[in-house]
C-alpha cells in the first residue's frame, strides 16, 4: 500500500477518483490523502477515573483525553500504556 499527500485540495470522490487511478496504473493499492492531512487532529476520550479535572470531577463529567486519568489503562514500567480488559481483571481475581 503507498500513500501520497495531495499537493491541492481534492474533494473526497475527487481524492478516491485520483487513488483508483493510481492504483490501476501502478498495480500497488494506492490512497491519497487530503492537503490537510497534517492538521487533523483526533481527539480520543476514555471513561474517566473520577479525578482529571481539579479535585473529584463533577457528576456530569465522565470522560477525559488524559489517558493518565483513564479508568481502564494502567502504564507500565516503560512507560507505555496499556488497557486493562475483562480478561486481564478476571485473572486479578483469582
Amino acid at each position: 500500500m503507498r500513500y501520497f499527500k495531495a499537493g491541492i485540495f481534492l474533494s473526497p470522490d475527487e481524492l478516491d477518483d485520483l487513488s483508483r487511478e493510481l492504483t490501476e496504473r501502478s498495480g500497488e493499492k494506492t490512497a491519497v490523502l487530503p492537503a490537510f492531512i497534517d492538521q487533523i487532529e483526533e481527539k480520543v476520550f476514555y471513561l474517566c477515573d473520577g479525578y482529571a479535572c481539579e479535585g473529584p470531577c463533577p457528576d456530569f463529567c465522565k470522560h477525559t483525553s488524559d489517558v493518565r486519568h483513564a479508568r481502564n489503562f494502567f502504564q507500565k514500567h516503560d512507560g507505555t500504556w496499556w488497557e486493562l480488559t475483562e480478561e486481564h481483571r478476571d485473572v486479578a481475581k483469582n
